[in-house]
């Protein structure tokens, strides 16, 4: 059946590139990346979590989170402790780490406002919820 419309996954996508654009602008001010700000998030919210898991949860490739563990912890804004043989290390976010997540989600929190500012509070509560349920309804499958 035609459609006049593109469809809902069609203005995600566009949406998402949107946003997507915005914010690694804005996050190269920290010298960082979306996901280097995800795993700096992970890892405040899961202290001693290893990388394969850490791989998993934002669904990056395990040589990828590998990359960038290493540049975090190269610049010192995560710790990695010491494993048992043969085990992956722990990692834990430092001070300088959850300073600059701070300034990150200070960007975040600013983009977000441009772009759904047109929104009114209980809008963009809506539009979360609906989102967090699509998403939830699309990983358990």
């Amino acid at each position: 059946m035609a459609r006049d419309e593109p469809g809902t996954g069609f203005y995600l996508w566009q949406l998402q590139h949107q946003v997507q654009l915005r914010l690694e602008a804005r996050i190269a001010e920290l010298r960082l990346t979306l996901p280097q700000v995800a795993t700096l998030r992970s890892l405040c919210s899961t202290p001693g979590i290893r990388s394969a898991d850490l791989a998993r949860e934002l669904l990056l490739t395990p040589q990828a989170v590998s990359l960038i563990i290493t540049k975090l912890a190269g610049v010192g804004y995560l710790n990695r402790t010491a494993p048992n043989v043969g085990r992956s290390q722990p990692l834990t976010i430092t001070a300088a780490g959850r300073a600059v997540l701070t300034e990150a989600q200070t960007i975040i929190d600013a983009v977000h406002d441009e772009l759904f500012g047109f929104l009114g509070t209980a809008e963009r509560a809506r539009l979360d919820d609906m989102l967090r349920r699509a998403l939830a309804a699309v990983q358990n499958r």
